[in-house]
């Protein structure tokens, strides 16, 4: 009896997707989702975006209160310059205040707040280099649960400060960057502006079983 009653419940797991899922506020919480990231480029010539299905892993700290986004950007380190693009201008000497060993600007992960049981508020990157911080790189974004979903509601976007991309990058390379939203140059647009560069969307279901 005990054999046929086991069965039956996994049996209904299977056809129901029983899953045991942690609140986001719950210390030392892990969870996986799998599901669909869409990845759109402010800048088409840096990047042509991507639609692919995607892993998602939330980790919270010991006080519930802090949490970690693994696979947001896609790529770790995620390159906010291609890094063959980096190096043609680095071999023909077009870089501007870049040391010699300076990789291209990059960030990895996602650090969040806490709101409720359900609710991720994105406040900064997990890691960032030192040209992505003199990029004056921010992000911003939101992420909800709902039963076994999690969610953005509102798009992650990266957004970078204007001037100090013009003191980055050479003019030749800003006056080819037509940004999209803007509809004009990047080297264009006033030095004060907080421009995006990447937005993303995720939808997926948790995979962690029981």
């Amino acid at each position: 009896m005990y054999v046929v009653r086991s069965a039956l419940v996994l049996l209904a797991c299977g056809f129901l997707g029983c899953v045991k899922i942690d609140s986001f506020d719950k210390p030392h919480a892990t969870e996986t989702f799998i599901g669909g990231l869409e990845v759109d480029s402010s800048i088409e010539e840096l990047s042509a975006g991507a639609r692919t299905g995607f892993v998602l892993v939330i980790t919270t700290d010991g006080t519930g209160k802090k949490a970690y986004i693994s696979g947001i950007p896609p790529e770790n380190p995620f390159y906010l310059v291609p890094t063959e693009l980096w190096k043609e201008l680095r071999e023909d000497g077009l870089l501007k205040n870049v040391g010699k060993f300076d990789l291209a600007p990059n960030v990895s992960g996602l650090e969040c707040e806490v709101v409720g049981k359900k609710t991720l508020k994105v406040t900064g990157f997990q890691v960032m280099s030192k040209l992505a911080k003199e990029m004056g790189l921010e992000v911003s974004g939101e992420l909800i649960r709902e039963g076994p979903q999690v969610a953005t509601v509102e798009e992650i976007i990266i957004s970078a400060n204007v001037g100090k991309l013009k003191a980055l990058l050479p003019t030749i390379l800003l006056n080819e960057l037509f940004h999209t939203e803007e509809n004009q140059a990047i080297s264009k647009l006033p030095d004060d502006m907080q421009v995006n560069l990447f937005r993303f969307h995720f939808r997926g279901d948790v995979s962690s079983p029981f």
